[in-house]
C-alpha cells in the first residue's frame, strides 16, 4: 500500500478512536461515520477498520507499555490526539511487522504535528523510538500479547492467533485466555444502543422465554438471560410451564407468542422435560421471532446463507473468534458434536468462513486422531473434561462449548482439561466465562435485529 493511503487511513482511524471514546460507539460504526467524504480503496479503508479494532482489542497492553514509557505520563493526563497517536502507532509495532518501523514513528510525528503541536511531536517519537527498541530486544514484533502481572516482573508472549505457540526466554507458556464475559460485556453495550433507536422511534423490544419444568441448570440460565435482556432495555416476560404439561399445550403456547405482535422474540429453554419432543415444537415457532435460531427455517437460511437469524451459540463463537483475529479461511476446523444448536449450525458457519470442516459424533472412530488434525477444535458434548492435551495439536485453538458438574464436585467444568490443555495450545475459552457469556449476547442482539426488521417493514 502506498504511503499516501496509508496516512490517510491513519487519519480516519484517529478520528474514529476519538469518536469512540466520545461516543461510546463500535469501531465498526465509528470508522463508517469518519470515512466520510474520505475517498479510499479497499485495501486502505480495511487497513483502518484494522487499526482501530486491534488498538480496542490490545487497548489495556498497549496503554501500559505507552505509560512505561511516558516518565509516569498517564495517558489519561494527556491530549485525545497525543494518546490516540500513541496508540495507533504503538499497534502498528507490536502486531504489524510488514510496516517497517521508521515509517510508523514519522507519520505517526506528523499526525500529532498536524493535530496538535511540535512539542507533542518530539514527545510522541521518544515513546515510540523506545518502545521500538524495547521490542526489537525482546522479538515479540507481531505476536499476540496480554498485559504483564506486575506482581512478577515478566512479560507474556502468548499463542499467535496464525496457529503456532510463541514462547518465552525459551519456555512454553500458557495461551491466550479468550474472555467472552469481557466481550459478551462489549456486545451488550451494542446490543443496549440498539434498543435505545428502536424506543426512540416507538418499539419496545420483547423478548418471551418458554420454561418447562423445574431443572435447576435451566432456571439459572432464565435468570441470568431474563437479568441481560432487562440490562440492554428488553422486556423480558417468562412463561413457566410445570413437568407435567403436554406437548400439545408447549405447542400452543409457541402458537399463542407467534401471534402476539407485541413479542419480538421466542425463546424455547433447553432441554425440555423427556416427555415432550423438541423438534416439533421448534416447526411450530414463527421464523420471525426465532431468536435462537434452532428452527428448520433458521437452519435452511444458513445453509442457503440467506436472511435468517443465526444460532446463538456457535455466532458468539464465531464472533470469538474474529475478535481475537483467529484466522479461520483454509484452515482445519474440527466440531465435536452435532447437535442442532450447536454442531451443525457452528459447522455450517465454519464452512462459510471458508475453513474446510470435520464433524466428530458418537458414532464416529478415532476421534483423537481426528482433533489432533485441527487447528480450531470446538467441543460441546457435555461429558466433564473429556478432552486432555494430548487430544490438541500443538498451538490450535480450542472452543470449549461443554458445561456440566461433575458429580461430588463443587464447581462448574467444561468438556476440556483447561489447566493441562492451555499449556499446549495458543486460544483457550474458559468454563465458566467463555462461550456462555457470548451466548447471551448475541441472543439479544438477535431480539434487536428482529425488533428492527418488524420496524422497516
Amino acid at each position: 500500500m502506498a504511503s499516501k493511503r496509508r496516512r490517510t487511513a491513519r487519519e480516519v482511524a484517529l478520528r474514529a478512536l476519538y469518536e469512540i471514546e466520545i461516543g461510546k460507539q463500535t469501531p465498526e460504526d465509528a470508522v463508517q461515520h469518519c470515512l466520510g467524504d474520505v475517498e479510499l480503496d479497499e485495501d486502505a479503508e480495511q487497513f483502518a477498520y484494522d487499526l482501530v479494532r486491534g488498538v480496542s482489542l490490545h487497548k489495556a497492553e498497549i496503554d501500559r507499555r505507552i505509560e512505561a514509557l511516558s516518565h509516569e505520563w498517564a495517558l489519561d493526563r494527556q491530549a485525545c490526539v497525543d494518546r490516540n497517536v500513541l496508540r495507533l502507532a504503538a499497534y502498528e509495532l507490536m502486531f504489524c511487522p510488514g510496516i517497517p518501523t521508521a515509517a510508523t514513528i514519522n507519520e505517526a510525528v506528523e499526525l500529532v504535528k498536524k493535530y496538535s503541536t511540535r512539542d507533542s511531536g518530539r514527545f510522541v517519537n521518544g515513546v515510540l523510538g523506545a518502545l521500538a527498541d524495547g521490542l526489537a530486544k525482546t522479538s515479540i514484533v507481531g505476536t499476540s500479547q496480554t498485559p504483564s502481572d506486575p506482581s512478577t516482573g515478566t512479560e507474556d508472549v502468548i499463542g499467535s492467533a496464525d496457529g503456532t505457540h510463541s514462547t518465552n526466554g525459551g519456555q512454553r507458556v500458557s495461551a491466550v485466555v479468550m474472555d467472552g464475559a469481557a466481550l459478551a460485556k462489549q456486545e451488550l453495550e451494542t446490543a443496549k444502543l440498539r434498543i435505545e433507536r428502536l424506543r426512540a422511534a416507538g418499539m419496545q423490544p420483547r423478548l418471551d422465554i418458554v420454561l418447562v419444568g423445574d431443572d435447576p441448570a435451566s432456571i439459572t440460565y432464565v435468570k441470568m438471560k431474563k437479568k441481560r435482556a432487562e440490562y440492554v432495555g428488553i422486556t423480558a416476560v417468562l412463561h413457566h410451564m410445570p413437568e407435567a404439561v403436554t406437548q400439545e399445550q408447549v405447542e400452543d403456547t409457541v402458537r399463542f407468542l407467534n401471534q402476539d405482535r407485541n413479542v419480538h422474540g421466542i425463546l424455547v429453554q433447553h432441554p425440555l422435560p423427556k416427555h415432550i419432543r423438541e423438534r416439533p415444537v421448534l416447526a411450530v415457532l414463527d421464523p420471525a421471532k426465532d431468536v435462537d435460531g434452532i428452527t428448520p427455517f433458521s437452519l435452511g437460511a444458513l445453509v442457503s446463507k440467506t436472511d435468517g437469524f443465526r444460532c446463538a451459540t456457535p455466532a458468539g463463537i464465531m464472533r470469538l473468534l474474529e475478535h481475537y483475529e483467529v484466522p479461520l479461511h483454509g484452515k482445519h476446523a474440527v466440531i465435536c458434536g452435532r447437535s442442532f444448536i450447536l454442531g451443525r449450525p457452528m459447522a455450517l458457519m465454519m464452512l462459510t468462513a471458508n475453513a474446510t470442516v470435520t464433524i466428530c459424533h458418537k458414532y464416529s472412530t478415532n476421534v483423537q486422531e481426528l482433533t489432533r488434525q485441527g487447528d480450531i477444535v470446538v467441543c460441546g458434548t457435555g461429558k466433564s473434561e473429556m478432552f486432555r492435551a494430548d487430544w490438541f495439536k500443538e498451538g490450535a485453538t480450542v472452543i470449549d462449548a461443554g458445561y456440566s458438574r461433575p458429580p461430588g464436585s463443587d464447581r462448574d467444568v467444561g468438556d476440556v482439561a483447561f489447566e493441562e490443555v492451555k499449556e499446549k495450545v495458543s486460544f483457550i475459552t474458559p468454563v465458566p466465562g467463555g462461550v456462555g457469556p457470548m451466548t447471551v449476547a448475541m441472543l439479544l442482539q438477535n431480539v434487536a435485529l428482529s425488533c428492527e426488521r418488524r420496524l422497516h417493514q
